[in-house]
């Protein structure tokens, strides 16, 4: 694929804010951690999420908190000064913390049911879209998942959550196994699919949702390349205190999530 780069400048304040922007994936970020600003872009990650967001915001709200009770308070106070997503961010915080409860709980069927939610989706007014496939092993199903997976914005929001079933060589259809009913395979695989649940809430809030995430991004070890929203995924994962196993199936898809992985291993963020 090309990558179209424009050569502009956009000033808040008589600083620089922005001076070039590749269409594919290049942005800057205000450094000033009191102010938050992407300007509006669209791009692809090759088995990814695709990512668009025109939106500014001047304060993190409920920061310092642990990440279950900062997605609690998004659920019970919102945002109040985003009057356009005020009651969609109230609402997908309620249900990312149950989704998350379900996966902790192991609740497997539960989870499954929450993750196509259609419902939930009807009242954010975004379309959920899957493609399916009939898979022999996990690990097959995980790298169809990976690759099909995403969130995309215009001309409707919406997230592509592929459905899986595995069937052994020679089995029977009716004998097809849904990943509700393989825990292995709802504990690697439930993670990928509220990821993108989660991007549709950074959208909603204009920034990421983990403060560890939002430093990163304005540390100088930040990467204009990058983006913030995939390392404040792997950040969550990391706050709600999930296992290495977890982790390090995301981690790799992305070079900041290896990048920020890196930099709390090594203690510069705790």
């Amino acid at each position: 694929s090309t990558t179209t780069t424009s050569y502009f400048s956009i000033k808040f304040n008589n600083k620089l804010i922005i001076s070039t922007i590749k269409l594919q994936h290049k942005l800057k970020y205000n450094r000033n951690k009191s102010l938050f600003i992407t300007y509006k872009y669209q791009f692809f990650y090759m088995g990814g999420c695709m990512i668009s967001s025109c939106k500014c915001k001047k304060t993190r709200l409920y920061s310092g908190q642990s990440i279950r009770q900062k997605i609690r308070s998004y659920r019970d106070y919102g945002d109040p000064e985003n009057r356009q997503y005020h009651d969609n961010i109230r609402i997908l915080a309620g249900h990312i913390i149950y989704m998350i409860e379900c996966i902790d709980e192991e609740d497997w069927e539960s989870a499954y049911e929450a993750l196509f939610s259609y419902s939930v989706a009807k009242l954010l007014h975004v379309k959920i879209k899957s493609s399916f496939k009939i898979c022999n092993t996990i690990d097959e199903a995980i790298l169809f998942s990976r690759t099909r997976a995403m969130f995309s914005r215009g001309p409707k929001l919406g997230i592509n959550l592929p459905i899986v079933a595995i069937m052994s060589k020679g089995t029977r259809l009716d004998k097809t196994l849904y990943p509700d009913k393989i825990p292995e395979l709802a504990r690697r695989l439930f993670p990928i699919l509220l990821e993108e649940w989660i991007h549709l809430f950074q959208y909603f809030i204009s920034m990421p949702v983990n403060d560890d995430a939002f430093d990163f991004m304005n540390s100088r070890s930040f990467d204009d390349s990058w983006n913030v929203n995939e390392v404040d995924v792997y950040a969550i994962y990391r706050g709600l205190g999930w296992d290495d196993e977890i982790l390090e199936e995301i981690e790799d898809r992305y070079s900041e999530r290896v990048a920020f992985a890196k930099r709390c291993n090594s203690g510069i963020l705790l």
